[in-house]
């Protein structure tokens, strides 16, 4: 991936009253990188679009101008047709609506052990996507309508010992598919809920 660097910088400006007089504030700050877009608030960088939707691979940087990329925005990737694979930085808590919808192309994704929110249809319409990995041991707060309009036979990996990845929880997201412990390992599987066993050797799990 060619080097990202940075190019512009737009300010947004509020004048506001004060015990001292009128002050001009500044209420939003936007990068425009060559390959990324950001907006920044008070915990950090959010990125919000990326510049070339014909990319092919992109990995997302944990900071831009020091401060921490939080989360990827609604929209950011969508209609990145030629996108097969991406690596999310462990600094991102949240997935925006639609961050990665129609990206047709993409195959697999690893959701850092950091995300605590996914939000609507981000991996909708993604229709070669065989894999979405879990590393966080506690599962996220998922929208019910994230893994909605997926035509594709994909897998859910989520880590051994996990907590509250139990079978109310992927019911509350309408979903259906097969379920997979990361170390393969099924002695710990009562841990991750009422699921049943559908292969011994591979440590594969659905649910009923």
């Amino acid at each position: 991936m060619e080097k990202d660097e940075y190019y512009e910088d737009t300010f947004e400006y509020k004048n506001i009253h004060t015990p001292n007089g009128m002050q001009r504030i500044c209420i939003k700050h936007n990068i425009t990188t060559e390959l990324f877009k950001y907006e920044f608030n008070n915990h950090g960088a959010i990125l919000t679009d990326y510049n070339d939707k014909n990319i092919e691979s992109v990995i997302i940087p944990d900071k831009i101008r020091g401060y921490p990329v939080i989360s990827i925005g609604g929209f950011a990737f969508d209609s990145c047709s030629n996108l097969t694979d991406i690596i999310l930085p462990n600094s991102v808590t949240s997935i925006g609506a639609s961050a990665f919808s129609n990206c047709i192309s993409l195959r697999s994704i690893i959701i850092p052990a950091s995300v605590i929110l996914i939000n609507d249809y981000v991996f909708s319409w993604n229709n070669n996507l065989k894999s979405i990995i879990f590393k966080s041991k506690i599962a996220p707060e998922i929208n019910v309508h994230t893994f909605e309009h997926i035509l594709s036979d994909y897998t859910i990996y989520i880590p051994e010992n996990s907590k509250c990845y139990n079978t109310k929880f992927w019911k509350g997201l309408n979903i259906k598919k097969t379920i997979d412990l990361l170390s393969g390992s099924l002695a710990l599987c009562d841990d991750i809920g009422n699921l049943s066993l559908t292969d011994n050797s591979t440590g594969n799990l659905s649910l009923k």
